[in-house]
C-alpha cells in the first residue's frame, strides 16, 4: 500500500512538472506602476490583453493561444504580461493613455509605457507570435507623439490628417478620432471639403446621423462625393439617410432625432432620400402595391444619374420580406418587381443586380429563365449580394425547369 501510494505521488509531482515547464503567458496581477517597474527590473517590454468575461474571443485567445507553450516561452522571455478586464478594472493605469475599440485589445509597450504596437481581435499562434515580434521594432507611440505635436504646430495637410487622425490615432484614442476630424472640417473652405482628397477621409464616417462638421460634409457634398466616388459612395449616403433612420423604426425617439437632423439641413437631393424613406416605409408596413409605384416613380426620376438606384430600392424588398413564402404577390406587383430587377440589372450590371433580376423572374414563376440568368454570374463583377441576406430571396424554393 505504502509502495502505491509513493507511486501516485511521483506520478503528481511529474504531472505538476510537467504542467510549469509547459506552461503559457504567466500574466502577473500587478497595477499599472508595478507592471512597469517589473519591466524595468527585468529589463523586458510589457505587454497587456485586455479582455471582457463576455468576448468569445478573448475566451479562444486563453484556450487556443496564451496557454500555448511556444507562446508562454517567447512572451515570458520578452515582455512582462497581464490581463486586463475592461470593465472590472476600469481605473487600470493604462486606460489614462489609451481607449481600446474592440475586444481582446492587446497593447505592447517598452518598459516605461511607450506604445510600441497594438491590435484587436484573435489571432492564432503564429501570428500571434509574429506580430508581438515585429511589435518589439516598432515605435507607434513615439510616431504618435510627433504627429500630436505637428497637429498642435498647425499642420493640416489632407495626407497628414490621413496619417495622424484615421490611421495612428484609431490604434491609440479612437475616441478621439471623430472630434479632431470635425476641428479639421470645421477649418476648411466649402471647396476645399468637396476635394477627393477630403472626400475620401469624409466618406469612411457614414453610420450615424450626428448633425456635426464630418456628417455635413458627408450629405451635404453628395452631388461632388456622387462625382467623384460613385456608387461606392451614394451607397453608404442611402445607408445613412435612409436606411439608418428606418432601421430606428421601432425606438421612436432616436428614430425621430434622426429625422430631425436630416430635415433641419438643407442639402442636394433631400427630397428624393424623403421620398425613399417614404417608400420604405410602405415596404416595411408590407403595403407592397403602392411601395413598387412610388419605387418606378423615383427610379424613373433619376435613373439617368444615379444607374444604381434600382440596386438599392430592390434590396429594401428582399429585407422588407417581399419574397418569402408567407407573401403572394398579385399580378401587378409580381410585373412592377419584374421591372425594377430589369433595370437594377440593365442599368449596373454586376453579380447582385443580375441576382435580382433572377429573384424577380422566380417569384414570378419563370424559372427557367432564371436559371439561364444565374448561369451567367461567373461572367459578372461584384458587388455580390450580401450572404446574410440571401436566404431572404427564397431562390432555393426554384424548381429545376423541365
Amino acid at each position: 500500500m505504502k509502495l502505491k501510494r509513493t507511486a501516485t505521488l511521483a506520478v503528481l509531482l511529474l504531472t505538476i512538472a510537467l504542467g510549469l515547464k509547459a506552461q503559457g503567458v504567466a500574466f502577473r496581477n500587478v497595477s499599472w506602476d508595478e507592471l512597469k517597474r517589473l519591466a524595468r527590473t527585468e529589463q523586458k517590454a510589457i505587454f497587456v490583453d485586455v479582455y471582457t468575461s463576455w468576448c468569445a474571443p478573448c475566451r479562444k485567445m486563453d484556450r487556443e493561444v496564451f496557454n500555448q507553450q511556444a507562446v508562454g516561452d517567447y512572451m515570458n522571455g520578452r515582455f512582462v504580461s497581464v490581463h486586463v478586464d475592461a470593465e472590472k478594472q476600469k481605473d487600470f493605469g493604462l486606460f489614462r493613455l489609451f481607449t481600446p475599440n474592440a475586444y481582446p485589445t492587446f497593447y505592447w509597450l517598452d518598459a516605461e509605457g511607450n506604445l510600441l504596437d497594438v491590435e484587436s481581435g484573435f489571432m492564432p499562434v503564429a501570428s500571434f507570435l509574429e506580430r508581438a515580434g515585429k511589435a518589439l521594432q516598432n515605435t507607434i507611440g513615439v510616431r504618435y507623439k510627433a504627429l500630436q505635436k505637428r497637429w498642435d504646430a498647425g499642420e493640416r495637410t489632407p495626407a497628414f490628417v490621413s496619417e495622424f487622425v484615421l490611421d495612428v490615432m484609431p490604434k491609440i484614442h479612437v475616441d478621439s478620432v471623430r472630434p479632431y476630424m470635425n476641428r479639421y472640417m470645421a477649418a476648411l473652405s466649402d471647396s476645399e471639403q468637396r476635394t477627393k482628397e477630403v472626400g475620401e477621409m469624409v466618406t469612411l464616417f457614414p453610420r450615424a446621423v450626428t448633425g456635426d462638421a464630418v456628417w455635413k460634409a458627408f450629405v451635404g457634398h453628395n452631388d461632388a462625393y456622387t462625382a467623384l466616388f460613385g456608387y461606392d459612395y451614394w451607397k453608404k449616403l442611402y445607408m445613412n439617410l435612409v436606411r439608418v433612420p428606418m432601421a430606428d423604426r421601432s425606438d421612436s425617439i432616436r428614430q425621430a432625432a434622426s429625422l430631425a437632423c436630416i430635415d433641419s439641413f438643407d442639402f442636394p437631393d433631400k427630397q428624393l432620400f424623403a421620398d425613399l424613406r417614404d417608400m420604405e416605409r410602405d415596404i416595411f408596413a408590407h403595403r407592397y402595391a403602392p411601395a413598387l409605384r412610388k419605387s418606378i416613380a423615383i427610379g424613373k426620376a433619376h435613373e439617368d444619374r444615379l444607374p444604381y438606384i434600382y440596386l438599392e430600392m430592390f434590396y429594401t424588398y428582399i429585407i422588407g420580406d417581399f419574397f418569402t413564402e408567407a407573401y403572394q404577390p398579385s399580378a401587378a406587383e409580381l410585373a412592377d418587381i419584374s421591372l425594377i430587377g430589369e433595370k437594377a440589372f440593365r442599368l449596373f450590371p454586376c453579380q447582385c443586380s443580375l441576382m435580382y433580376l433572377a429573384a424577380a423572374q422566380a417569384r414570378g414563376g419563370d424559372f427557367r429563365k432564371a436559371y439561364a440568368t444565374l448561369a451567367n454570374l461567373p461572367f459578372y463583377q461584384p458587388p455580390v449580394l450580401s450572404s446574410a441576406v440571401y436566404s431572404l430571396l427564397n431562390l432555393s424554393r426554384m424548381r429545376q425547369p423541365g
